[in-house]
């Protein structure tokens, strides 16, 4: 089985989210075949990231449908992102969002999205999930990451911040949602290819604060499940490298203004 892999696609970075849909069709065509370039396979693996908008992400997937016999998504950090009041009034909270994008993805033919899921297509196993990274410093993590405000709970949450003698106020709870996921990823089978929107690890030391918030401590369950193929995204870089026996892969799009000095191509892996 060939499977051709992207993610962080940032869909309303490229086509504008407000065009009627049969202007959307015709300039998502041009950017599947000018940007995404797609490239022979049985299945794409999409993880995480697609855009900001519904519909828009929907339409998209149409469109790759036409490209790709099976689609196996995930999300990612802005797939729960409520980037304006209209989405804060439509959906109330990002689990609403997600949770509408998954249903309409469930009625969709040969698209299967992963949330803690597995499925098995033509003899080979995927599992998967978002997953998230864990933040040890809630005030540097509010100052400099977007999904402090982009991601909404039903509620705000305030953490007591030691060493700060204060309450940080923020509108959902970041270590909830990463106890959420590991238990799924300890709950995970064996499979043969893993898709998670954020990295397990990367091929390099954490330098900066930020650092921290693209990966998780998964290393263990690299051995545990053992895949032959384990699929990320966040980080705007493309890796390739092994641990164990596990391929980890990634081949982000990320924004335009990331794309000047390279060209993007949806990469390939054949799982035999």
């Amino acid at each position: 089985m060939n499977i051709a892999y992207t993610s962080d696609i940032h869909l309303d970075f490229w086509v504008n989210p407000k065009e009627n849909d049969a202007k959307q069709h015709k300039l998502l065509r041009r950017f599947i075949n000018d940007v995404l370039r797609p490239t022979d396979a049985d299945v794409l693996v999409i993880a995480g990231d697609i855009g900001h908008y519904n519909r828009q992400n929907l339409l998209l997937i149409e469109k790759l449908q036409e490209r790709y016999k099976y689609i196996v998504l995930t999300w990612g950090n802005h797939d729960l992102y409520l980037v304006s009041k209209r989405q804060e009034k439509e959906y109330g909270t990002s689990q609403q969002r997600l949770e509408a994008f998954k249903q309409a993805c469930d009625e969709m033919e040969s698209v299967f999205f992963l949330d803690g899921d597995t499925v098995e297509i033509e003899g080979v196993r995927f599992w998967g999930s978002g997953l998230w990274y864990f933040v040890e410093d809630v005030v540097h993590w509010r100052a400099s990451m977007t999904d402090a405000v982009r991601i909404v709970t039903s509620h705000t949450t305030h953490i007591d911040v030691d060493g700060y003698g204060k309450c940080v106020r923020y509108r959902f709870n970041p270590h909830m949602l990463y106890t959420q996921e590991m238990q799924k990823l300890q709950t995970a089978p064996k499979a043969d290819v893993v898709v998670t929107h954020v990295a397990p690890i990367l091929p390099f030391d954490i330098k900066k604060p930020t650092d921290a918030y693209y990966r998780f401590d998964g290393k263990e369950h690299i051995l545990r499940i053992n895949p032959k193929l384990w699929i990320f995204g966040h980080d705007h870089q493309c890796y390739d490298f092994t641990v164990g026996t596990t391929c980890l892969a990634s081949c982000p799009l990320g924004y335009p203004d990331e794309k000047s000095d390279k060209v993007h191509t949806i990469k390939t892996f054949n799982i035999s």
